[in-house]
């Protein structure tokens, strides 16, 4: 769906459902991304499962609109989603909440005597952009920066465009964007660049979508960032909501996105450089190997 189709109620604020955010990818309705402390996140929800059913009734060949309609809902009340993860096909109830989106946290941590701020970016909300601003004084004073975006689901385009001036040179392209007729635009950089110098590593993996894929792509294009974790989810297409006189709407897509190297992003994703994956053992038992690999290639990199 466009963006973030959970978030349309108040893409800054909150909402009531269970919290996540859901796309078609392969005819098959995906778990994008859980959002943080949500109750889907709190049941064990990850990136990538597949929706089968909600409340027992199959989603085949369901708009979209529908199935999240059939998930959101007041909060206390409850909807038992049946997912497919790999060969496992179980049913798992949500109890439902006033779902918050936040925007980023960020944490320094000192490893073999170097400063490492760990940022872990969301959701390009409306108000990560001023967020990202405060802690810009924290970034300046660690020796490297991990940009994280696991699970990210994507957000508002021009907050993703002011992030990445801090990183990337005035006027190169952070991202193409194509219209259906070839004729192409460049969105450049602002050039802010105070931390353009600063050695990073990112994470992804397949709950990075849209807006963090056109980041991370950027920042790899721009200043050979190297990208560890998992395939992303492949979400870059521009779409337009058409208002029908029967109440109904239409999606149209009006343009697809580019990384500055031509990659297209739409079904394709961003391929990571190191690729671990993160399993649901390893969540279960609070194991993090993609983020202990970053802090390994951020160290190497400082050192260099």
């Amino acid at each position: 769906p466009d963006e973030s189709k959970s978030f349309k109620d108040d893409i800054s604020g909150t909402f009531m459902g269970v919290g996540i955010q859901i796309g078609t990818k392969n005819n098959q309705l995906k778990v994008i991304a859980p959002i943080k402390g949500t109750p889907a996140e709190k049941v064990g929800i990850l990136p990538g499962d597949i929706i089968l059913q909600v409340d027992k009734e199959s989603i085949a060949n369901m708009p979209i609109d529908e199935v999240i309609k059939r998930i959101k809902g007041q909060k206390g009340t409850k909807v038992n989603l049946t997912i497919s993860r790999g060969s496992d096909v179980k049913d798992v109830e949500i109890v439902r909440d006033v779902i918050k989106v936040p925007t980023m946290d960020i944490s320094v941590e000192e490893k073999d005597k170097k400063k490492i701020a760990h940022l872990k970016l969301y959701h390009f909300s409306g108000q990560v952009y001023s967020d990202f601003r405060q802690e810009i004084p924290t970034m300046k004073g660690v020796d490297g920066i991990i940009l994280d975006m696991r699970s990210n689901p994507g957000g508002l385009v021009d907050q993703t465009k002011l992030i990445a001036s801090w990183f990337i040179s005035k006027g190169s392209t952070i991202f193409t964007e194509q219209d259906k007729h070839g004729n192409k635009k460049n969105n450049v950089s602002d050039g802010f660049e105070e931390l353009k110098d600063k050695p990073m590593i990112i994470l992804i993996n397949e709950g990075s979508a849209s807006a963090s894929e056109i980041l991370a792509g950027a920042l790899r294009d721009n200043n050979g960032t190297k990208i560890i974790g998992e395939k992303s989810f492949g979400k870059g297409s521009v779409q337009k909501v058409v208002d029908l006189s029967d109440g109904s709407s239409l999606k149209v897509t009006v343009a697809k996105w580019f990384t500055p190297s031509g990659v297209a992003i739409q079904d394709v994703g961003i391929e990571p450089d190191i690729v671990i994956e993160r399993t649901a053992e390893d969540y279960e038992n609070d194991k993090d190997p993609q983020l202990d690999k970053a802090y390994e290639e951020i160290i190497n990199l400082i050192k260099k």
